[in-house]
């Protein structure tokens, strides 16, 4: 049976623990439905691709989100060499291996899913510069897929993506 997504069992990667299910809703408010929204958040690089690979636990912002679980890590289009250079240092800090050069790195796309936990004000984490972080976890990368961001959402925002049956779940997000 083919039924609307907030039934069925989804999950975001194999990491997530089994009881968390992800509710979407349904665009329509159909029992069957093909088309669903989720909340992608937009990064710059190579911020999405420290997220994405599970480095990175908290995305600092200007102001807080009320958004919680799944979410689609788009990489902007854009990203700057001074981002790079802060990120890499960073990245060497934490001893993360294997951080791409800025060429390698796919822009324009979503690049990952992950879970948003909470939105904190204050943390310890060295990723955190305040003065909201969204804190992040099981996070994954995913094969690039270039998607055009909604206009307005800039570099530093959340907007919400519609996706089909066969991109849910090429993403992993229901099974």
């Amino acid at each position: 049976m083919n039924a609307c997504v907030e039934h069925e069992l989804v999950r975001v990667a194999e990491a997530m623990p089994a009881r968390r299910k992800l509710a979407f809703r349904c665009r329509d408010g159909k029992r069957q439905c093909d088309k669903f929204e989720v909340p992608v958040i937009s990064v710059k690089q190579p911020w999405a691709w420290l997220i994405a690979n599970g480095h990175q636990d908290i995305l600092s912002r200007h102001s807080g989100t009320a958004v919680r679980g799944v979410v689609l890590v788009y990489a902007a289009r854009e990203w700057d060499k001074r981002d790079f250079e802060i990120a890499s240092d960073l990245a060497w800090a934490m001893q993360v291996d294997g951080m791409p050069l800025p060429q390698e790195l796919n822009c324009g796309g979503i690049v990952g899913v992950a879970w948003v936990k909470d939105c904190v004000q204050q943390s310890d984490s060295l990723w955190f510069t305040g003065p909201h972080g969204i804190v992040l976890g099981y996070a994954r990368p995913v094969q690039f897929v270039q998607m055009d961001e909604v206009k307005g959402a800039g570099n530093a925002r959340m907007f919400k993506a519609e996706l089909s049956r066969m991109e849910a779940c090429q993403f992993g997000l229901i099974t």
